[in-house]
């Protein structure tokens, strides 16, 4: 799907509930939706065609959306904005939004900017609020009669057009570059963006205070202060920040022991997490002040009301019970340890007797994300070599933790940690069997990564042509099954021919089956039999159900009687305790 095409599909979505709710549809119309909602565009097409012509603003919008996306008709750039253009200048507000929309990034036609303001505009009256958000990207855009909207919105109190402005000022987009004024809209924006019902950005509180964070960090002294009272009250963001400008001697002067003084506070989970009855005593359920401030501060971003909420969403105390809230508000909580950590853990590099002991604690704690930096520290030498003694004993508890660590670090790659997967990836372009193993077996299960068979194959293939790594060759076949390659296919034919029993079996069965290669049942005898007599007990049922058919060759029970016998012996070899049976002898490939 196109950008275009995601992007009228999401505006699109709010449009359905709206054409739902509204039930103003004529009984021709609701035969049109009704075909519509089943998926029958063509008949909802031939429905709309004609109300459309008559005039129906309704059935002239859909016959434009239709044209726009190609359902139920051809995709035509030009007869959907006809049929926009025409319920637009009835009044249809939606029809006016997707027709400035098509003038602004010129889809069929020139772009063109005043077209599209206009069209926004008449969206923007009759109530369709997605038109106040392209009103103001024409401002960035520095289209006059939109700048002056923005500025009047701005005025009038309308938090998203002041966070808007707030950034142009910041960035110098479109008008001066004055950070003072960046602060007074950001500030603004904050006040009212809290609880905004009508902000198109239900995090607008939030992207404005981490923008009023970022000009302290500029030395603008209205931000700095509230940076820093921020971070006396326990909002963990600003500690972060306050710590960072600490530890890299931004606006205040480099100090690593306050540095370290913040991320520890953070880090530690001493000062934050209570226990579970501690915090349960802590808010007195019936009180909805009580439940209402923790709510607040928890929004605000201070870790122990993060932590207090969880508990009371997953105990149902002064809430109504709910795992997932639970569950966000302990991970919000979590966030900014771990950030804290991950800083403590760039000041061990930085050779801040501090940090490297926290690090190195960690490590030998068994937290990967320790043991990760440690490793990399040990690979380069950086940062600890200015204490010889000290440094070789790391050196050493490094080397030994390394595999603990690589198998943490791959771990991490499956949650999508983006440093731990390039470890991965070095490591399996390196030749490491482990990194190599976990990366096909990801790409085979969508782990972390798209899932992609092609890049299974890739890296199984080394694996299943080394001696003894029994696992990636399994491993190899079974991608093998689900994807086409040319590349797998050779594998499989080289090792047949070379006579290993598993790859001649798993070929008979492609030419049995007719995957990726035409059907061929003498192809599939000749390679089950080679299988068979190495010992195949899979191969030889395969052979033994062959004859029994009559397919590739002369249906002779008694031949398939003979391969089934030895089916059974050479499985009951393999398992020795249990009494065979297909089931449990044809268990794996």
């Amino acid at each position: 799907m196109s950008i275009r095409q995601l992007i009228i599909l999401l505006v699109f979505t709010s449009l359905i509930i709206f054409s739902v709710v509204s039930k103003v549809f004529f009984n021709d119309f609701q035969n049109g939706w009704d075909a519509y909602v089943k998926k029958d565009y063509k008949i909802a097409y031939e429905i709309w065609l004609p109300l459309a012509e008559k005039g129906n603003s309704k059935a002239q919008f859909f016959l434009g959306f239709m044209h726009d996306l190609g359902f139920g008709t051809l995709e035509d750039d030009k007869e959907a904005l006809k049929w926009y253009q025409l319920a637009a200048e009835q009044g249809d507000s939606r029809a006016q939004f997707f027709t400035g929309f098509i003038y602004d990034f010129g889809l069929g036609v020139s772009k063109d900017h005043q077209k599209a303001f206009k069209f926004y505009q008449l969206a923007k009256k009759g109530g369709y609020l997605q038109a106040r958000t392209k009103i103001y990207d024409l401002a960035v855009k520095n289209n006059p009669k939109a700048l002056q909207v923005l500025l009047d919105d701005a005025e009038n109190g309308i938090a998203d057009a002041q966070f808007v402005l707030a950034s142009m000022h910041a960035k110098g987009n479109g008008l001066p570059q004055s950070y003072q004024k960046a602060f007074k809209f950001y500030q603004l924006a904050k006040k009212k963006g809290y609880k905004c019902k009508d902000c198109l950005h239900s995090s607008l509180y939030w992207l404005a205070r981490t923008n009023i964070y970022n000009l302290a960090v500029k030395n603008i002294p209205p931000a700095l202060k509230i940076l820093i009272d921020d971070s006396e009250n326990g909002i963990a963001e600003a500690q972060l920040i306050f710590a960072s400008m600490h530890a890299n001697g931004q606006v205040v002067p480099q100090n690593y022991e306050k540095a370290m003084k913040l991320y520890n506070q953070l880090a530690s989970k001493q000062d934050y997490y209570l226990t579970e009855t501690d915090a349960l005593k802590l808010v007195n359920k019936n009180d909805l002040e009580e439940v209402t401030k923790i709510i607040f501060d928890a929004n605000k971003g201070i870790i122990k009301a993060q932590y207090t909420l969880g508990i009371m969403y997953a105990k149902g105390h002064g809430v109504l019970e709910n795992r997932s809230k639970a569950d966000k508000w302990y991970r919000l909580a979590e966030a900014p340890r771990l950030k804290a950590r991950l800083n403590i853990y760039n000041l061990a590099k930085k050779n801040v007797p501090q940090a490297i002991q926290v690090l190195i604690e960690d490590a030998e704690n068994g937290i990967a994300e320790a043991q990760l930096a440690l490793v990399k520290m040990y690979d380069k030498r950086n940062g600890l070599l200015k204490d010889r003694n000290k440094a070789e004993k790391w050196y050493r508890v490094a080397k030994e933790l390394r595999h603990k660590a690589k198998t943490n670090i791959y771990n991490l790659a499956k949650k999508n940690d983006l440093q731990a997967m390039q470890v991965l990836i070095e490591d399996a372009e390196n030749g490491i069997a482990e990194a190599q193993f976990v990366l096909a077996s990801m790409y085979a299960k969508g782990q972390g990564v798209p899932q992609n068979y092609q890049e299974a194959i890739k890296w199984y293939y080394p694996l299943a042509e080394k001696q003894g790594t029994k696992q990636g060759a399994i491993d190899f076949y079974y991608s093998w099954r689900k994807s086409n390659i040319p590349q797998a296919l050779k594998f499989l034919t080289n090792n047949a021919e070379n006579g290993i029993a598993k790859a001649q079996n798993n070929l008979g069965m492609i030419y049995a089956h007719g995957q990726y290669v035409p059907q061929d049942n003498q192809q599939a005898i000749k390679w089950y039999r080679l299988a068979a007599e190495n010992e195949s007990f899979r191969a030889q049922y395969n052979l033994a159900e062959m004859y029994a058919k009559g397919q590739g060759v002369p249906k002779d029970l008694q031949k398939a009687s003979k391969w089934f016998r030895l089916y059974l012996e050479d499985c009951r070899g393999i398992n020795k305790y249990i009494e065979p049976s297909k089931k449990e002898c044809l268990s794996g490939i």
